[in-house]
């Protein structure tokens, strides 16, 4: 198991390097060796748990799998291949339900689907993937400023953009600047001065536009 768990974390490790590297071919390789090895580990983990050893090396090896499966969807989204990132992001959501690993994970599979899907411009669905997130991230009790939250608003906006929905964007955007008064972190995630202009020429607000231009 640990082999094995070296083995996933530095090819990981080699993707992310590759890819802030402008190597986009050795990252994908890397990060697809990973994705492999951390599969193959699952299915070994799988099938050796029973004691409370194995038991914990099978819970280890899906939640390294899910990382670097996460990993494998961002350097696919960066890399501008939408649609493998999509396939990967719905390998999550179905893994997912098949291991019941809960909310979170669903969650974040959501996120990563619904941001694939926007780089598809399919914004539609984009949409509805990133409230599906909303809605179970605050199922489980996630903060209106938690980052995961604040991520998949910034996500849902980007979509209401897509479809010009401009009323619908210009209230979500109001109710993450108000939901992050108290937090700085967040609120420095969602307090754009470019963003809230744009907004408020969209809404007919020239005025407030050139205030915050």
């Amino acid at each position: 198991h640990l082999v094995a768990y070296t083995a996933v974390a530095t090819e990981e490790l080699r993707a992310v390097l590759l890819q802030g590297q402008n190597d986009p071919d050795g990252a994908l390789a890397a990060i697809r060796r990973a994705l492999d090895t951390s599969l193959a580990e699952v299915g070994r983990a799988r099938q050796a748990a029973g004691s409370a050893r194995t038991d914990l090396e099978y819970d280890a090896a899906i939640r390294q799998r899910n990382n670097v499966m996460g990993t494998t969807a961002w350097i696919y989204f960066a890399q501008g291949r939408n649609e493998e990132a999509e396939g990967i992001a719905r390998l999550g959501l179905r893994l997912a339900a098949e291991e019941r690993t809960g909310g979170g994970t669903v969650a974040f599979w959501h996120e990563r689907l619904a941001q694939a899907l926007l780089g598809e411009r399919r914004f539609e669905e984009a949409a509805a993937s990133a409230d599906e997130a909303l809605a179970v991230l605050r199922a489980s009790g996630a903060g209106e400023s938690s980052v995961r939250t604040v991520l998949t608003q910034t996500i849902l906006l980007q979509a209401l953009f897509g479809r010009e929905r401009w009323a619908e964007a210009d209230r979500l955007a109001g109710g993450m600047r108000a939901a992050t008064t108290g937090d700085r972190t967040a609120r420095g995630m969602v307090d754009n001065p470019v963003l809230q202009a744009f907004l408020h020429l969209k809404n007919n607000r020239p005025g407030q536009a050139r205030e915050r231009i």
